[in-house]
């Protein structure tokens, strides 16, 4: 996990480093290693195989060299694919990352003090196949470890503080991860390649369904897909057959729940060649990949493809990352994967480079994943790529938590019984025809999905020549819909736009009229402020001073010291105790120049009765229930929703997606207890902001001054 600051009302803090690829070296020549030496003999360990009663099946892999015990509960009814509507993505991600938030006997901290307590591990998650929950504990507190296992996995409490926490935190996460141009290139070619299919999203969710997952769904979720039967318990180490027949008949014999029933999946779309950026105009580099349709894990062209992959794009010495890295200087790194899922499969490339180079780079993956298509392996490549993935797999497989885990995937996926004991010879057997047929039927370059995500505006054009380009902001993205951009309300006509500056000019009027809030030059403000971060609520202070129409500083003594924002119009810097004086991105410069145009709503009603921002009357929509006057307010590369109660004329409701110190959020600000300022104004005296659904800061004003005479100086560094 990351670690990061607690949220600040006005701070943002992004750091970044940033690979400049390598230049071009020569030769290219791929360099021989050593001789392969005789491969030593290995056998796959051997395992035993129950079932209970219940439909549970167990296996165990007897290890005496160490006294640790390990248990994984595979519940393939519990993933992903068990949701089909894409709503409620995150759902079986949220169910498992509650089970050790607390039991019907246990809280949260008192299952952590347990395992800990007894110096093991407890954990709980879900992927897209199946839910996995696991503990690892010395063998002398074996039946403590179970009990553990057992209560989070069949008597979950799903307390809704600990649901809320949760989502916190994950939306935190979120906003991170959607800053990642990796990652946002990854989610993008998956919702690209599989469509409808529950494979399309990621397992932990988006922002956009992670505020629908409600407690009521979790608690659904786990009572319809938590089942013994179908499901597998793998234990491995200190522990005999007889043994471990005992203590699983203590904590799980008696857990009683109905076979779930498998969900009806939506057929995986046809491949066809497309090129989608998504556009982060900071950006200084690009991630890009190329995308197509593999086989599930237990397809018979899986093995020829994985050699073939091996060739192609999974070693340093492949000849992707030395056509792109090591000959042309492109990337520091170029790889390409197989990733096998249950009912389908990918195969992509993987690399990044200068944004000047984006096109070039792009155009060279495809000459050789061209070339590759026709010319998959040759002798020498073939020996290696066999050796390596025969040599690998005993190494990948010395514990006997590795070999239970083969195990589990053996099950999982309906592997043959002699599947991993025969695998080595298998692997070795693979000829050049295999990865030739394989090759041919499922890499097809004219079907492969294309993304990149980094500045479009310098590379774009220059990628029509791989297909149609379709470009989506980060700012927009939301992976649910069809065009993956977030729905924006329309308003169009002069009816809206003529209704829309009605609404402001009531409100203009409600707020001191129109030539008071004319009549303001800079703001200062003194606030208390609660700050919610994962880790509880911080209480601190906060002076404000903003200088129109772009100039903003704030000051907030926080518990651990004072944190200074300001902004001159055009840059910025933050100064955070212990990290010293930082630059802000130049991606936080539009919000700067919101939070000046919002302070008490001044700034956003002047520029549209001034025809600086265009604004448009949108259906009236329910927010804390009332119907508010909404109206869409453009300027600029600055766009939100503005929301007036339809009694007072007051602006109470802010809603834009916009940047934060953890990324790109869907924010919600709130203003309430409105009272007229010594210059007439009328200002709110509490203001909350939400991001992603989640309360971010709320902030009780103290005292509003107008026009003290603060000038430009106040805000240089």
């Amino acid at each position: 996990m990351r670690h990061t600051m607690p949220k600040l009302a006005l701070a943002f803090l992004a750091t970044a480093a940033i690979s400049a690829p390598a230049a071009a070296q020569t030769p290219a020549a791929k360099q021989q290693p050593p001789p392969v030496a005789p491969e030593r003999p290995f056998a796959f360990p051997a395992h035993t195989t129950a079932k209970l009663d219940n439909g549970l099946t167990v296996f165990v892999v007897e290890d005496h060299r160490q006294p640790v015990v390990s248990a994984t509960l595979l519940l393939p009814a519990a993933g992903a694919t068990a949701q089909t509507d894409q709503k409620l993505a995150g759902l079986a991600g949220m169910t498992a990352a509650l089970l050790r938030q607390g039991t019907a006997k246990r809280s949260a901290q008192q299952i952590a003090e347990a395992i800990d307590g007894i110096g093991g591990s407890l954990s709980a998650g879900a992927s897209s196949d199946s839910t996995q929950a696991s503990v690892t504990v010395l063998t002398s507190s074996l039946d403590t470890g179970f009990d553990l296992l057992a209560d989070i996995v069949q008597r979950p409490a799903f307390a809704p503080d600990e649901i809320e926490r949760w989502r916190r935190q994950m939306a935190s996460s979120l906003q991170v991860s959607y800053s990642d141009p990796e990652y946002l290139r990854d989610v993008v070619s998956d919702r690209l390649a599989y469509g409808n299919h529950p494979y399309a999203l990621p397992t932990d969710g988006t922002p956009q369904t992670l505020r629908g997952l409600t407690r009521d769904a979790v608690v659904a979720f786990h009572k319809e897909h938590y089942s013994p039967a179908g499901a597998y318990l793998a234990i491995a180490g200190d522990i005999t057959p007889a043994a471990a027949a005992a203590v699983v008949k203590k904590h799980f014999g008696a857990w009683a729940a109905p076979a779930a029933k498998a969900a009806a999946l939506p057929p995986v779309p046809q491949p066809q060649r497309r090129v989608v950026v998504v556009d982060q105009p900071e950006a200084v580099q690009t991630q890009f990949g190329m995308l197509g349709l593999g086989v599930p894990r237990n397809h018979a062209d899986w093995l020829p493809l994985t050699v073939g992959n091996q060739i192609f794009g999974g070693s340093f010495n492949s000849r992707l990352n030395l056509r792109l890295r090591a000959k042309e200087g492109l990337t520091y790194g170029a790889s390409s994967a197989i990733a096998s899922s249950r009912y389908a499969g990918l195969w992509g490339a993987t690399s990044f480079t200068r944004t000047e180079e984006t096109a070039n780079a792009m155009k060279v993956m495809m000459e050789v994943i061209n070339d590759f298509r026709k010319n998959p392996a040759t002798p020498s490549e073939l020996s290696e790529a066999t050796a390596y993935l025969s040599g690998v797999f005993a190494i990948q497989t010395e514990t006997a938590a590795a070999v239970a885990g083969r195990v589990l995937t053996s099950a999982l996926h309906g592997l043959p019984a002699d599947y991993w004991q025969t695998y080595r010879q298998r692997v070795r057997k693979v000829s050049a025809a295999d990865v030739s047929g394989a090759v041919e039927r499922h890499v097809r370059p004219e079907q492969l999905t294309i993304v990149a995500v980094g500045n479009a505006g310098a590379f774009a054009k220059t990628l029509e020549s791989l297909g149609p380009v379709t470009i989506v902001p980060a700012a927009r993205l939301d992976l649910t819909q069809p065009d993956l951009m977030v729905k924006q309300e329309s308003a169009t006509g002069p009816e809206a736009a003529a209704r829309g500056l009605a609404i402001v000019k009531a409100a203009a009027e409600a707020h001191g009229g129109a030539a008071r809030l004319s009549e303001v030059k800079d703001v200062t403000t003194t606030s208390e402020i609660t700050l919610s971060t994962p880790g509880g609520e911080m209480q601190g202070k906060v002076t404000g001073v903003i200088l129109h129409p772009d100039k903003t500083r704030g000051t907030m003594t926080l518990p651990f010291g004072e944190v200074v924002q300001v902004f001159d119009g055009s840059s910025g810097f933050i100064e955070v105790p212990g990290q010293g004086r930082m630059d802000l991105p130049p991606a936080m410069a539009a919000e700067m120049r919101r939070a000046v145009l919002l302070n008490a709503g001044i700034g956003v009603l002047r520029e549209a009765l001034g025809g600086g921002a265009q604004v448009a009357a949108l259906e009236s929509k329910a927010v804390d229930g009332v119907n508010l006057d909404r109206v869409s307010w453009k300027k600029g590369d600055l766009d939100m929703v503005l929301g007036f109660d339809p009694k007072t004329h007051y602006l109470v409701n802010v809603t834009y997606r916009g940047m934060t110190q953890q990324g790109l959020a869907d924010t919600e600000t709130k203003l309430s207890n409105f009272k007229p300022a010594a210059n007439g104004v009328v200002v709110p005296m509490r203001i909350t902001t939400l991001q992603n659904g989640q309360q971010s800061f709320d902030v009780v004003v103290t005292e509003w001054k107008f026009n003290t005479g603060v000038t430009a100086d106040a805000f240089k560094k």
